[in-house]
């Protein structure tokens, strides 16, 4: 699905099942990339608790991009969503935290695209006590859940 003028940065998180804001848990959003000028590290914005950050470009630098995030005061098991390949057939969509992303990452072998959505809200529609760290399955996810029941309402 392509949707002229709606940028990645906001359709990778929603087709991932992954808010960028939430009543109570995120109430702004910060954008980044994975690469600075000359391929440098870019400024980490220091860590706000009600702040989601979504980092695209960056899954080839998710291990860098997670220790200067913790360097930065971001909690070690603040939720990460990676959304990969959004809105392709072999969409995937990983659950991890700032320990265990890039482990996670290098397990399953992610490649870009890939959009990295960091902070409280991420998890709003995971919680831990039904999914766990590691690949969502496609059919339990949130949002496909809604497009199937509406599908079926519509038929």
């Amino acid at each position: 699905i392509v949707v002229p003028g709606v940028s990645s940065v906001f359709a990778a998180p929603l087709l991932g099942g992954a808010p960028l804001t939430h009543r109570g848990l995120a109430n702004n959003v910060v954008i980044g990339t994975g690469y600075g000028r000359n391929k440098s590290t870019p400024n980490i914005v220091p860590y706000q608790e009600q702040t989601t950050n979504v980092y695209l470009m960056a899954i080839g630098r998710i291990a860098q991009l997670s220790k200067a995030l913790k360097e930065n005061g971001y909690p070690e098991n603040l939720p990460v969503v990676i959304i990969e390949k959004a809105s392709c057939s072999d969409q995937r969509v990983i659950l991890a935290d700032l320990n265990d992303a890039a482990a996670l990452v290098e397990m399953y072998k992610v490649k870009p695209p890939a959009t990295i959505v960091v902070g409280e809200s991420a998890r709003a529609l995971f919680p831990s006590e039904i999914y766990t760290h590691g690949v969502v399955d496609h059919e339990a996810m949130p949002i496909t859940s809604h497009y199937e029941l509406e599908k079926r309402r519509r038929q």
